[in-house]
């Protein structure tokens, strides 16, 4: 879904700060301690139920400039997956491509992240690389998600 205007001031990206992962990773620990490895690498997979939506400026000596929208959210579910697990490595190749996305969008800004145009979106998903996740500001993902919902939306 497109980012909307902010009291008039446009809103040019999103954050999400998330809590309480540390206490549900706690929580998965408890029910099946594993040991890992000085240097490895594990993917932690979470379901988060935003809290709190708000909106604060893009460049703090721009107070009334471009505007970022900000989620916290708390972690409601939390577990380990690592490399060796089947989901593991589907995720797992998931975020590489996520990582060179972002390394590809912040050479092509020059070293800044935007969000890219509804044009570049509308490539983007038409390639599939929108097939694990909805894309804010994607309108194609905005078309899937409110056809899977019969015509509902959440503003939150």
């Amino acid at each position: 879904m497109p980012l909307e205007m902010f009291e008039g001031k446009p809103v040019v990206g999103a954050l999400m700060i998330v809590k309480g992962l540390e206490g549900g990773l706690t929580d998965a620990m408890a029910i099946d301690p594993q040991k890992y490895h000085h240097g490895q690498r594990v993917i932690i997979v979470s379901e988060v139920e935003i809290r709190e939506v708000g909106y604060k400026p893009a460049d703090v000596a721009e107070p009334d400039g471009d505007q970022l929208r900000k989620h916290i959210g708390k972690a409601t579910t939390v577990d380990v997956l690592t490399m060796d697990d089947e989901l593991g490595v589907g995720v797992g190749q998931h975020l590489v491509d996520v990582r060179d996305r972002v390394k590809t969008k912040r050479e092509r800004d020059g070293g800044t992240f935007q969000l890219p145009s509804e044009d570049v979106m509308r490539k983007e998903h038409e390639a599939n690389e929108h097939a694990f996740l909805t894309v804010e500001g994607c309108p194609l993902c905005e078309a899937e998600t409110t056809g899977a919902s019969d015509g509902a939306t959440e503003e939150a």
